[in-house]
């Protein structure tokens, strides 16, 4: 049986639209389906944070669902180089939309923050669809004040010619400038 939150994290792209915790310097972070394994309940998404110099970088992440015999409500994200790992928790989902509670479990600063994030079915959807989203960011997120990114800065960087593309190594990180 697939849950909603699964139904969501299999969508083609999402895009962050609202969140308690500040991102300094970012436009906009989206992240593409690359895998999805369903024995290892395992989704490989790729994650693409655009910054407000029109930097961007690209980093793997592999989504492991909590439950292993019932539908995922929560999942432990990872890139791949392992140097970032936080805890998803879906509080709320729609075919439009998610709001996750986010954990920090990386070694360092502790953080919580509770973002709504919105597919493509969210952007051309009808304004009450919208709504109804961002009404229920402020219900579960006790929040009317949060940081907002525009998904346009998004798509504009995927018209862009991509220059000076320079990988990691291991090809777990790439960046350049859009």
């Amino acid at each position: 049986v697939w849950s909603w939150p699964i139904v969501f994290m299999h969508s083609k792209v999402i895009y962050l639209n609202l969140s308690t915790m500040e991102y300094p310097d970012i436009k906009c972070i989206k992240e593409y389906l690359k895998t999805w394994n369903r024995s290892a309940r395992l989704l490989t998404k790729v994650m693409v944070t655009v910054f407000t110099s029109e930097e961007w970088t690209s980093n793997k992440m592999v989504y492991n669902a909590a439950a292993k015999r019932r539908p995922a409500q929560a999942f432990t994200a990872v890139n791949e180089s392992g140097s970032t790992s936080y805890r998803v928790t879906f509080n709320y989902t729609s075919e439009y939309c998610a709001i996750i509670k986010k954990q920090n479990e990386t070694g360092g600063d502790y953080y919580d923050a509770c973002e709504l994030w919105v597919n493509d079915k969210y952007l051309k959807s009808e304004p009450q669809e919208q709504e109804l989203c961002k009404t229920n960011f402020e219900t579960y997120c006790n929040r009317n004040n949060a940081t907002e990114f525009n998904y346009e800065d998004c798509q504009a960087s995927e018209a862009a010619s991509w220059t000076g593309l320079t990988c990691d190594v291991h090809g777990y990180t790439c960046y350049g400038t859009a």
